[in-house]
């Protein structure tokens, strides 16, 4: 119960600095991904979006998600960590060592999890932030609440799980990619010798190349979440049905719209993570 706890901790305070640094560049790469988008490239976005709306505008509709993303992170690691030590410990009783496909399983467990917390918190974010791009008359939602009022008033409790299948199509292999990765890369780096842990650069290298792997395996689901979520027309739309859609709009580049600006900003993000998360967890350890 107390590891729990202490991976509780660390992880909701690493979830609050990964979703701080990821979060305007995220803002950026739902609307590219939006059916409705007006913007050539990333670059036209974040230029667009600094002249016509502010610098705030990046931070659009974060409350939410920021909340979402520390919650989320702090039950990711705790099912990971609870899970990876229920095998640790049989592996132990047979003589055996952990293995990778103990990270990937374990990574896997906290997709479920992670994907159930989710999918409301990222509906949420996603209808705030491209709601700026629509005409005045068309924009729905005064704030994070308001917006989940009008949601369940409107779609009902559904309707704020709209995208979980995609969702979970991401975060189950994606989560399992993910630690599968860190932990590999992190096995490998070298040590220092007083402490027996990685230095926190290396960790951030570790981290970076979680990311990068994590959107890059699974980023097609992520664009047809998106288009499930913020569809205005009420389309009713199916996995198969928006990803038709999606690929029919552009083909193969079409699933992967926003990858560029998605991977620009993983890199500092899943550093920033999991840093944060060693630093904490490591120093909770040594006093408790």
């Amino acid at each position: 119960m107390q590891e729990a706890a202490k991976d509780f901790a660390a992880g909701t305070v690493a979830g609050m600095s990964c979703k701080y640094v990821e979060y305007p560049l995220d803002t950026v790469k739902v609307r590219l991904q939006d059916s409705r988008s007006v913007y050539l490239s990333s670059t036209d976005c974040i230029a667009r979006m600094l002249k016509e709306e502010g610098v705030l505008s990046f931070y659009r509709g974060v409350t939410a998600p920021m909340c979402g993303c520390m919650f989320e992170t702090a039950i990711a690691f705790v099912v990971y960590g609870r899970c990876l030590a229920y095998l640790d410990e049989r592996r132990k009783s047979r003589g055996d060592m952990i293995r990778l496909t103990d990270n990937l399983f374990a990574g896997g467990a906290s997709g479920i999890a992670t994907a159930l917390v989710l999918t409301p918190i990222e509906l949420v974010k996603c209808r705030l932030q491209v709601q700026e791009t629509l005409a005045p008359a068309q924009r729905l939602h005064n704030g994070p609440l308001h917006c989940v009022l009008h949601t369940l008033r409107t779609e009902g409790i559904r309707g704020m799980f709209l995208g979980l299948t995609p969702c979970l199509l991401r975060e189950i292999p994606g989560n399992a990619v993910w630690y599968g990765v860190y932990s590999t890369a992190k096995a490998y780096l070298p040590k220092e010798s007083h402490s027996g842990q990685a230095p926190m650069y290396q960790v951030a290298m570790a981290g970076s190349l979680a990311g990068i792997a994590y959107w890059t395996a699974f980023f097609p689901a992520d664009v047809v979440k998106t288009r499930i979520q913020v569809d205005t027309k009420k389309r009713q739309y199916t996995l198969p049905g928006a990803f038709r859609d999606v690929y029919r709009e552009g083909g193969f580049a079409a699933l992967y719209k926003g990858w560029g600006i998605t991977v620009a900003r993983a890199i500092p993000a899943h550093a920033a993570l999991f840093v944060t998360y060693e630093f904490i967890r490591n120093n909770l350890d040594l006093y408790f």
